[in-house]
């Protein structure tokens, strides 16, 4: 009766670190995916906000040097905005990115055929890591020029890694804990249910 018991402990726990591991990699993901889609929120927030500013001089694209938005206007500060032509050179940078240089990668990917009007994301290497792009591309038709524009805002994915990395700790903390209680409770729950057949039971 004893080895009864001992396989009843084991299938339960396996089956109960099965469910909690499976319901914690799925909550996981969904706050990484969450995080994610609230970063490109932000930054298609920014591409707007950039859209609202923009004049045209006659020959190109002006925005102002100081934007709104101070991020864009700090260097250091992880975010970063730029307009490009459809020769894929840099028409305005905001103060922020003065001192950064487009990755290769992303020139090529704002190479290729782009939706007027719809959002790509993706991203590219940095000297830190990595930035999180999104691109979102206008048909310029002003009085006295027309052209197509690609408005390119970026942000540095440490922020991000850290609150996904943040939440990661938490949640399997609180699932290991939650597993020992369960298991704890399991024990004594299954101890006390098959107590009665002991009695008939000899060495159980």
């Amino acid at each position: 009766m004893g080895s009864l018991r001992g396989r009843l402990m084991i299938s339960a726990s396996v089956l109960l670190i099965a469910f909690l591991g499976t319901m914690g990699l799925v909550l996981e993901n969904a706050f990484s995916s969450s995080a994610i889609a609230a970063l490109n929120g932000r930054l298609l927030q920014q591409v707007y906000g950039l859209l609202s500013v923009t004049e045209d001089n006659g020959v190109t694209l002006q925005l102002p040097p100081a934007l709104t938005d101070p991020l864009l206007n700090q260097l250091g500060s992880g975010h970063f905005g730029f307009v490009m032509d459809d020769q894929a050179q840099v028409v305005w940078r905001s103060q922020s990115a003065m001192d950064q240089v487009l990755a290769p990668e992303l020139i090529t990917a704002l190479g290729e055929n782009l939706a007027t009007g719809v959002a790509r994301v993706g991203l590219v290497p940095d000297g830190l890591g990595a930035m999180r792009y999104l691109a979102y591309r206008v048909q310029w038709l002003g009085e006295q020029h027309a052209g197509l524009y690609d408005y390119v805002v970026m942000e540095q994915t440490t922020l991000l890694d850290a609150e996904v990395e943040g939440f990661r700790a938490r949640l399997w903390g609180w699932l290991v804990g939650i597993i020992g209680l369960l298991m704890g409770l399991q024990f004594a729950v299954m101890r006390w249910g098959l107590k009665p057949i002991s009695t008939f039971t000899p060495g159980y």
